[in-house]
């Protein structure tokens, strides 16, 4: 996620919704809260939220996964 919201930057992109399959990512980001193995990510992610002007996160589920 974070290199996607590098290249998005990169980009001039300023609204983006991002989904991932990994409910802590989801979790740590949405709460501002940050699981130790997530940390660095996490941090990351925040700093690069700052300059975009909409943002959000969400959990793609496992089943919409298996139907790729």
């Amino acid at each position: 996620m974070r290199g996607t919201m590098e290249h998005a930057g990169s980009l001039g992109l300023t609204k983006m919704i991002f989904k991932s399959d990994s409910q802590q990512l989801v979790t740590a980001i949405g709460r501002g809260s940050s699981f130790l193995d997530l940390h660095g990510i996490v941090s990351d992610i925040k700093l690069m939220v700052d300059w975009m002007e909409s943002v959000s996160f969400r959990l793609l589920h496992n089943f919409f996964l298996r139907m790729v």
